[in-house]
């Protein structure tokens, strides 16, 4: 698209079929900027995943019109977007004509990262305005990289530099004590300091769920973790909690943020998270301004409004403490952050609690059933799925029932 540009004389119009995730992934920003300054696009139409029968991907049409870069207003305001569904036939729609929706350029331009978002609506536009009206670049706050690669299993008796890395199973919140003795050095393909495992971190596993779910756990016990996995870091001149930046991307409303704001996302069945992402995610601002014996005490009162609302199962009274010190002047943001830390705390608490009882209840069917180990210690008798990444290689034992 960039040579078309360059070839063609202004006026001149062009037409491609591109795979859509330039649209809006971090790596194609430069790109995008360029061709938002010398390319007036009139049409972008996503096209259904099968109209190329031996490529699965998303693919878009742009129609354009080059233009002549000398500063002035972009001469083509508004571009007309169009999205076909997956269980679309596009013979019939084109034969009934397109619909298609009207997209303001200008949004584009002014976005911080040039992303064209080709789907307008007026409420998901809304909370993003608003989000990040309240909000800091997770860049501001963040130090974010990602794990060790490969992973080498390797006895500390026999290799000087080892460490032990997580290798059990991951959820939001919490993740299993599960770890293996690997090779730890500069010597790795790619290595990662040791203070964004040692330091208290939130660990973000690059694929989001099944549910469209980012999922993210507090990592404190200094394990490594491979380059499945984020570790976001606060920064050390903020005073941001982990547990509250914890609670704020593990939370429903980041996750949709991210699928709104992705045409990769949208696209791709299991899509991943990138650094740069995690850079760019809106971070509810705080100002931390309240004298810390006066948050301690707000923290207290919050902690026992949560208690009384879980035995009420009414949320109304936690909600409303988070309105009321919100709408002070100025606003007491920080009494909300603690709140928020220890909701997180809370959060990992009960679901250590749920898998100390998992674990207890197959213990007692092991034994009730009395099933006796394979030679790898499992018990093929339960249904049980066990996956792992060793070296970058998934691994996977099915036992059966």
């Amino acid at each position: 698209m960039e040579k078309a540009s360059l070839l063609q004389r202004p006026g001149a119009e062009f037409g491609f079929i591109v795979p859509s995730g330039w649209l809006t992934s971090p790596q194609h920003e430069p790109l995008r900027n360029y061709l938002l300054e010398v390319i007036a696009f009139q049409f972008i139409v996503h096209l259904p995943y099968d109209v190329f029968p031996d490529a699965y991907i998303d693919t878009v049409v742009c129609i354009g019109k080059k233009q002549i870069n000398d500063g002035k207003s972009h001469p083509y305001i508004i571009t007309k977007t169009k999205r076909f569904g997956i269980h679309d036939n596009s013979e019939q729609v084109f034969a009934d004509g397109l619909d298609y929706q009207e997209v303001d350029v200008t949004r584009w331009i002014q976005d911080r990262s040039k992303r064209m978002l080709t789907e307008t609506s007026a409420p998901r536009t809304n909370i993003q305005e608003k989000v990040r009206a309240f909000s800091v670049e997770g860049s501001k706050i963040l130090d974010v990289d990602r794990g060790i690669t490969p992973i080498i299993p390797i006895s500390s008796a026999s290799y000087p530099n080892t460490a032990l890395a997580f290798a059990g199973d991951f959820e939001r919140y919490s993740f299993s004590d599960v770890v293996i003795s690997v090779k730890y050095d500069k010597t790795l393909a790619e290595y990662t300091q040791s203070e964004y495992f040692q330091r208290t971190g939130i660990i973000i596993r690059r694929i989001i769920s099944r549910q469209q779910r980012i999922i993210a756990a507090l990592n404190d016990k200094g394990y490594v973790f491979n380059k499945s996995y984020l570790i976001a870091l606060s920064l050390p001149q903020t005073s941001y909690s982990p547990y509250y930046i914890l609670a704020v991307i593990a939370s429903r409303l980041q996750s949709r943020l991210f699928i709104w704001s992705s045409e990769v996302a949208k696209r791709d069945d299991f899509p991943q998270l990138d650094i740069q992402t995690v850079r760019n995610m809106l971070i509810r601002r705080i100002t931390f301004t309240t004298p810390a014996s006066e948050c301690a005490r707000l923290l207290e009162k919050a902690r026992n409004l949560y208690e009384y609302c879980m035995t009420k199962d009414d949320q109304a009274c936690v909600t409303g403490f988070v309105e009321h010190h919100l709408s002070q002047e100025p606003e007491e943001s920080d009494v909300v952050h603690d709140l928020l830390a220890f909701l997180a705390e809370e959060m990992i608490g009960l679901n250590k609690e749920k898998r100390a009882v998992q674990k207890e209840f197959l213990d007692w069917l092991v034994a009730t059933l009395k099933i006796l180990p394979d030679r790898d210690g499992c018990h093929p008798e339960l249904c049980v799925k066990i996956c792992s990444k060793q070296g970058g290689k998934e691994t996977r034992a099915e036992q059966k029932t």
